[in-house]
């Protein structure tokens, strides 16, 4: 009968939401959405007011009744509650939330709106009851002017704290090596610790909820042994998966979010801000989430006496370095997390069953471009950054990727910055030299280089079979990728191995399966020349042209040409392959492809596939032998030419 209460109570939901001129179901607190990105990006600009919203409410909103189910350690007031009769809303003035124990600090909200509000219902599982159910709480709360009041209230006392602590960790120091502070000592040392706040701002232009669902609350606290290292967090986690999997919504979006704090230290001003112009999620259920996107972040750390003069050697001082940190983020996405399921074990306080191998997934992360500068010189950024975290076999790893393209380092820009907090210490190094050597760099487009960095990781849980993969390329220089393939134990008898709770592990009889399982079953190895080759040989020519002239090497370097150095090279890695031919026959196909990739570019890939796959544990014996290694192990080696010039 429970269940079936369960039931009814999720269609009556979806039957009320038909009536909000949507479809029975249509909302993604109930049902996983598979809109894309551009058409919530639309959505998103319509809760933020570029459509009015209006809605008939079908319930009486009793704020004073809400407002007094409130759990004792909060206070809320309002200035006024009104009903627009054009919206359908009810609207509150001037609303703060704040703490009962100090009512200074809290959330103050210029003005809230709420639609179609289930007082009744709240206040029910205020007060513990209902816990049960599945139901609309309210069909869209529009929030207005939120901040956070109070903080100075808790940062100066912290604040305060800190200097405190690090200045008894100074008398403690001192005391232990049996010396003392005079009084001028002591003074300076509390004045280079003395902290004061100036302001902050946390807040909100805009915070929109759609479609508000309370969905089962379920907390079973588990006590574990007290010198358990999990014994402390396991209660907050629980706590948190319990109250996080019991909301679910359509959407929710937050529109021009800021965070900024300024104070000083000993006298010297410090200041941070982070924003986001807007940020959304669709279809959160619990610990699912269908998708998620903030767009137009930056953030900055100001400090304009960042680096305090130092007297130099010499008794003089330079001015002190202003150091300013800032960066940007055009967007940040996330889709396809499923965590619902490992929170309600979580909640629950119980292992997922071994059986629950479609148990979770982290989601697809997604970053464009970042940048990050130093005093306004950009000297890191990336084009666009991924994190695939989708693929999970119960709690192990089965298929997970990273990948970057087009991160760019700007090797001017650090140095400038490495020249400039040398000066402020009065002693500024001779980096003559490091910016000759960067003008070279930059002749062949290598100042700022840019790369892409892919890994992979697979594994087939049914038959253990592994994959790993990487990628490493410089644009327009050198691109490499690798492929390695294995056997690792397979999901079923791996886990025969360790109990249900986990609370044991066959150590012997894992390791054992560790060891009959684990093997080598293939490698490719791909090497592409872009231009790197002949780059690398005039860049070595070029650096030993500017080179002291009494090194010799240097010298014989700075007579050649980039195309003789590349034949000398290749000549060179050929006869080594030669000689070592004797022991290990392979040695020179390999260094003979391999000298031709040097003297003439293309591609060089080498790849192995023996016939049978070869146990890590019977390595060691197989590599003794060289002489038949290549054989046993389908050693393949190949040079291809570059494409003809037109």
């Amino acid at each position: 009968m429970r269940r079936l209460a369960v039931l009814a109570a999720v269609l009556a939901a979806g039957l009320a939401l038909a009536g909000c001129n949507r479809n029975a179901g249509s909302s993604a607190a109930y049902t996983p959405s598979t809109i894309d990105l551009a058409k919530f990006e639309q959505q998103v600009e319509a809760l933020d007011g570029s459509k009015p919203f209006k809605f008939r409410s079908r319930k009486t909103t009793d704020i004073p009744a809400l407002l007094a189910a409130l759990p004792p350690a909060l206070k809320a007031s309002y200035a006024s509650v009104t009903s627009d009769q054009a919206s359908g809303a009810t609207v509150l003035g001037d609303v703060t939330l704040s703490l009962a124990a100090n009512e200074a600090v809290g959330v103050r909200i210029s003005e809230l709106k709420v639609w179609d509000l289930d007082t009744d219902f709240a206040i029910a599982r205020l007060s513990g009851q209902r816990l049960d159910e599945t139901a609309p709480l309210a069909r869209r709360v529009e929030a207005t002017g939120v901040s956070l009041i109070g903080l100075e209230t808790l940062i100066q006392p912290m604040f305060d704290s800190m200097s405190e602590r690090v200045s008894e960790a100074v008398d403690g120091v001192v005391a232990s090596s049996e010396g003392t502070l005079d009084d001028a000592d002591a003074l300076q040392i509390d004045a280079a610790l003395d902290m004061g706040l100036e302001r902050y701002n946390f807040s909100f232009r805009r915070l929109v909820i759609d479609d508000l669902v309370l969905r089962p609350f379920v907390l079973a606290p588990r006590q574990l042994e007290a010198d358990s290292d999990w014994a402390e967090i396991l209660p907050l986690a629980q706590s948190y998966a319990a109250f996080g999997r019991a909301f679910a919504a359509d959407s929710y979006a937050a529109f021009d979010a800021k965070a900024e704090l300024s104070y000083q230290q000993a006298g010297r001003p410090f200041a941070f801000s982070f924003t986001i112009g807007d940020a959304a999620a669709k279809g959160v259920r619990g610990g699912d989430l269908d998708l998620a996107y903030a767009s137009k972040m930056a953030f900055t750390g100001d400090f304009p006496e960042g680096v305090a003069p130092e007297a130099a050697t010499d008794g003089s001082s330079a001015a002190p370095l202003p150091l300013k940190i800032s960066g940007a983020f055009d967007r940040y996405s996330l889709k396809g997390v499923r965590a619902d399921k490992l929170y309600d074990h979580l909640a629950r306080g119980v292992m997922p069953a071994k059986t629950e191998t479609d148990l979770m997934s982290l989601g697809e992360f997604v970053m464009t471009g970042q940048s990050i500068s130093l005093n306004g010189n950009e000297v890191y950024s990336v084009a666009e950054s991924r994190v695939d975290l989708r693929g999970w076999t119960w709690l192990i790893p089965s298929n997970l990727s990273v990948e970057t393209k087009d991160a760019r380092y700007n090797l001017r820009a650090f140095m400038d910055f490495a020249a400039s907090a040398a000066a402020a210490t009065g002693e500024a190094p001779d980096l003559s030299m490091a910016n000759t050597i960067i003008d070279r760099l930059a002749a062949y487009g290598l100042d700022r280089p840019s790369f892409d960095l892919n890994l992979g990781w697979r594994w087939n849980p049914s038959d253990g079979a592994a994959r790993i993969d990487a990628l490493f390329g410089v644009d327009d220089f050198m691109r490499m990728t690798f492929g390695l393939d294995g056997a690792l134990p397979d999901y079923q008898r791996a886990l025969a191995l360790i109990a249900d709770d986990i609370s044991s592990v066959d150590t012997a009889g894992l390791s054992a399966l560790f060891e009959e399982t684990s093997a080598f079953s293939g490698l490719d190895f791909r090497l592409v020349d872009e231009g790197g080759l002949q780059k690398s040989f005039a860049l070595a020519i070029d650096i030993a042209k500017v080179m002291p002239a009494d090194d010799p090497s240097a010298a014989m370097l700075a007579n050649q040409t980039p195309d003789n150095l590349r034949q000398m090279a290749s000549a060179m890695v050929m006869m080594v392959g030669g000689a070592g031919s004797t022991e290990f026959p392979p040695a020179a196909e390999i260094m003979s492809a391999l000298g031709t990739f040097i003297a003439t570019g293309g591609e060089l890939s080498i790849g192995m596939k023996p016939a049978e796959p070869l146990r890590f544990a019977d390595a060691p014996a197989a590599a003794a032998d060289l002489s038949t290694f290549g054989e046993r192990m389908g050693l393949t080696v190949k040079h291809t030419p570059p494409p003809a010039q037109p």
